[in-house]
């Protein structure tokens, strides 16, 4: 059984949900990635991705100095790290989702995506 813990990102990147859409932008660009956790004082609340500043920001015609928390998606869906990797993959598959965060006693320990489960079974020993 491979666990969520084994395929999961450990280095998070979150943003204020106060903070502006165009810092957002800044850093995921900078980072190179498709999304950021969104959280208020400290707790993940929202997940900000590429599609929703496509269709919540630019295609609406939002200004990018508005807040990101306005326009990120939630409500946030989450998961244990010592959850079996089969059931993330089919959390999301359920959920149309391509990224999950993963909280261990309330806290924010990584970020498993629909990627890194493919990565993870690819690199999976073969039982026969």
């Amino acid at each position: 059984m491979i666990k969520v813990s084994d395929a999961m990102v450990k280095k998070v990147l979150t943003i204020d949900s106060d903070e502006s859409i165009e810092e957002a932008i800044k850093i995921m660009g900078k980072k190179h990635v498709g999304s950021l956790i969104v959280t208020k004082k400290g707790k993940p609340v929202a997940l900000f991705t590429e599609r929703d500043l496509l269709t919540r920001v630019l295609g609406k015609g939002v200004s990018t100095k508005e807040k990101v928390g306005k326009y990120s998606s939630s409500p946030l869906t989450v998961i244990s790290p010592e959850m079996d990797l089969k059931d993330a993959a089919r959390a999301m598959a359920q959920l149309k989702i391509r990224r999950l965060p993963v909280l261990k006693n309330g806290k924010l320990v990584g970020v498993i995506t629909s990627a890194d489960i493919v990565k993870a079974i690819a690199e999976a020993p073969l039982s026969i």
